[in-house]
């Protein structure tokens, strides 16, 4: 990701940041710890880290096209080698499952196609 501005620039690229300015530049700062989503590059990895069984909690949260939070629907979610996870929403349009395998599922609303 590139984002540009009056000369400046901030780049965001394999794991790296890159910021140039035109100018002198100061950062007032203090020590942050940044951690975000896990990036699997292609459904063979994802197999494999599957395989090693890995569990963490999975929180899921569920908006519609304009924003609004899918209220108390229900969802399957399709885990590989799996039964099904069948739970509902919350009146945040959120869900949370305790020990979900690390890797790739789909998720079924059956009230919407």
């Amino acid at each position: 990701m590139l984002l540009t501005a009056q000369g400046a620039y901030l780049k965001l690229e394999g794991g790296n940041i890159e910021i140039h300015g035109p100018g002198k530049m100061e950062f007032k700062s203090s020590m942050r710890d940044l951690t975000g989503p896990l990036n699997i590059p292609n459904i063979e990895i994802a197999n494999k880290i599957y395989e090693i069984n890995i569990k963490r909690d999975l929180k899921i949260e569920y908006v519609d096209a304009d924003g609004n939070f899918l209220k108390n629907e229900p969802i399957t979610l399709n885990f590989l080698n799996k039964q099904p996870t069948l739970l509902t929403l919350d009146k945040e349009g959120t869900a949370t499952i305790k020990n979900a395998p690390l890797g790739p599922f789909r998720a079924e609303q059956s009230k919407r196609k």
